[in-house]
């Protein structure tokens, strides 16, 4: 790879990077403000399952998996012809809002119905009326979710990644202005407003300015036969055919959640120990994957995967480094954790119990999830959409059982752990069968960094055990134990793998320095 394009993917990584740490440090805000205001009840489940349609709407009409199908699309038009490629935008945008607008108000007469089979036994009376009310507000912001998506793949079809920065940064401050303002007169239904203004705001109205740099043009088309438009369908067909990663986890928590052995508030506590859960993966899996995906979707038209390879594998396993150290620890200051961001007003000492088991489990899938974001990625860029969902697929019908019969007996711990065996599967079968498909793939040395990693940072959990022991430790305040707890072992075994060299410090500090 050259240095101009090391220097780009660097760039576009580090100010996702960035993005994605405002962008959570403010979900932290969202979060801790709902959990004060409805902490683990049924009104929290009933607000939670409802957001399960819309969802469900947007993955099905294809708005969660647009942008890596569209990308290489716009890509390989525009250097051909940036009419082609703007009328194939054109025509996208008008046949796409149509079929929203249609599916929205099907969505708005089903809903009762839905949410009668999702929120089982647990939702009943008020508290379903309530789940379908706040599904019907949330339901039209899919399609501010489809416009942002295609607004947003221009942009990073063209390497431009400042304004779709934006986007998480603007929805979060929409939901938690409008839920606080709104909550007094109408309840949790001001926070399901924010999300239509913060849908609107940070997918759209932020948006123009970076699709008047891009000089897109719209065109009055509208036809189904556009062979760029089937061209794009078939290659997004296989990814809503399936069931993709994200949101099958989505629905799985849900469901089961409602018919969790814990009772009411299983959903709301896997809800918020799942929000948690992903912003680790969000930092290193979501945001590096978006800074290098159209860089490796170029070297993929170029059939450069060795260079491809050679630039994701390590950061994999530098990745790995840190969240297994992570995963290790995690169990032993989980409470506290819980307690420390969440624990007030509505947020009782039971709602922090459920909310630190649900994710004590959820801990051994934190490197998975964050390794399946980036593997799918590969495949995408390649144009092999069929094969993490048939993976994705395969994977989720062998853990399905578990998820009925641990849901029963073990509660939020039976939702959560398997959907951490869930992520594991699907990355062993992803990269499995990318050695399959390139044989001469260094994916087998990644393994076997990644075994090494896994068993060196084992002792952390060790650590972190005998020095909960300590009756001081015990005695202090949360703020503390997490620190003395979950700190101390964390950087020994950074240090650890610094020395060994899985890691490198002084390369870290070389890069600050030269940037500055």
């Amino acid at each position: 790879m050259n240095k101009n394009v090391k220097k780009g993917v660097a760039a576009a990584v580090v100010l996702m990077f960035l993005s994605n740490v405002l962008s959570r440090v403010i979900g932290f805000v969202r979060t801790q403000i709902q959990a004060g205001f409805i902490g683990t009840d049924h009104i929290a489940d009933a607000y939670a399952l409802s957001f399960l349609l819309p969802d469900t709407l947007n993955y099905i009409l294809a708005g969660g998996c647009l942008t890596v199908t569209f990308i290489p699309l716009y890509q390989s038009l525009e250097k051909r012809s940036p009419r082609e490629a703007h009328e194939f935008v054109s025509n996208l945008l008008n046949v796409g809002t149509v079929i929203f607008l249609f599916s929205i108000v099907l969505g708005y007469l089903i809903t009762p119905a839905f949410i009668a089979f999702v929120g089982g036994q647990e939702l009943h009376g008020e508290s379903q009326d309530l789940a379908v009310s706040l599904t019907r507000l949330v339901l039209p912001a899919q399609l501010f979710f489809f416009w942002g998506a295609v607004i947003k793949g221009i942009q990073f079809s063209r390497q431009s990644f400042l304004y779709p920065a934006l986007t998480p940064l603007i929805y979060n401050v929409g939901i938690i202005i409008c839920g606080v303002a709104l909550f007094e007169s109408h309840g949790v239904a001001g926070f399901s407003v924010g999300v239509l203004v913060g849908a609107f705001l940070g997918n759209v109205v932020f948006q123009l300015p970076g699709m008047q740099c891009c000089a897109v043009q719209w065109y009055p088309r509208f036809s189904f036969r556009d062979p760029h438009l089937r061209h794009w369908g078939l290659k997004t067909l296989p990814l809503i055919i399936g069931v993709g990663f994200t949101y099958s986890n989505m629905v799985l928590i849900r469901f089961f959640g409602a018919r969790s052995s814990d009772g009411i508030g299983s959903v709301s506590a896997l809800d918020y120990s799942y929000r948690l859960f992903m912003v680790l993966v969000a930092l290193l899996g979501q945001s590096i994957a978006s800074g290098m995906y159209p860089f490796i979707t170029e070297m993929a038209m170029e059939n450069r995967r060795k260079d491809i390879e050679e630039t994701l594998f390590p950061l994999i396993v530098q990745i790995g480094v840190i969240l297994w150290s992570i995963t290790w620890i995690l169990p032993f200051v989980s409470y506290d954790l819980i307690a420390l961001l969440f624990e007030r007003r509505a947020f009782t000492a039971h709602s922090t119990l459920i909310t630190s088991r649900a994710l004590t489990a959820y801990a051994p899938g934190l490197f998975f999830f964050t390794a399946v974001f980036l593997f799918n990625r590969l495949y995408y860029a390649f144009e092999k959409t069929l094969t993490p969902t048939i993976i994705t697929t395969i994977s989720l019908v062998l853990v399905l059982p578990l998820f009925f019969i641990l849901s029963q007996t073990w509660g939020v711990v039976g939702v959560a752990f398997p959907s951490a065996l869930f992520s594991a599967l699907i990355f062993i079968l992803l990269s499995g069968y990318w050695k399959k498909l390139f044989p001469d793939s260094k994916v087998h040395f990644l393994w076997l960094r990644l075994v090494g990693v896994i068993a060196l940072s084992s002792p952390g959990a060790l650590m972190a055990l005998g020095i909960s022991r300590f009756p001081i430790v015990d005695q202090a305040p949360p703020a503390v134990r997490i620190f003395v707890v979950g700190g101390m072992p964390f950087f020994l075994l950074l240090s650890l793998f610094n020395y060994l060299g899985f890691i490198s410090a002084r390369d870290l500090l070389n890069k600050i320095r030269r940037r500055k």
